[in-house]
């Protein structure tokens, strides 16, 4: 059943009639609204759990090179993201990692 039918269900209580579809909104809206409220948490502990071991293997993989060829510096684990530099092949990297996903840029670049 889709949430467009409009199959009603008779509520004996007080006689009112509620749509079957107002039911399904309802139960959409709330699960929305409680998972957007948990991503922080979720970002947040995952951060907390990170170590230099993962933050190496993390950023070897992002540029698809073995960990020896990184040398990382300047960790700064924040709430809900990690912040650190790396020189890859001579060339520096500010890198971050946010919800377990690694992105870097070479300063200036957005």
């Amino acid at each position: 059943m889709c949430i467009s039918d409009e199959i009603n269900i008779d509520n004996k209580k007080d006689g009112k009639i509620m749509k079957k579809k107002n039911l399904y909104l309802l139960s959409f809206f709330t699960i929305l609204v409680t998972s957007s409220a948990c991503a922080p948490i979720i970002s947040g502990s995952m951060n907390a759990s990170l170590t230099e071991d993962d933050v190496i293997r993390k950023t070897a993989g992002y540029f698809d090179t073995d960990p020896e060829e990184l040398e990382i510096k300047n960790i700064n684990k924040e709430l809900l993201y990690t912040t650190y530099k790396t020189t890859y092949k001579g060339t520096l990297y500010n890198c971050r990692i946010y919800y377990g996903a690694v992105s870097c840029l070479r300063p200036g670049e957005y």
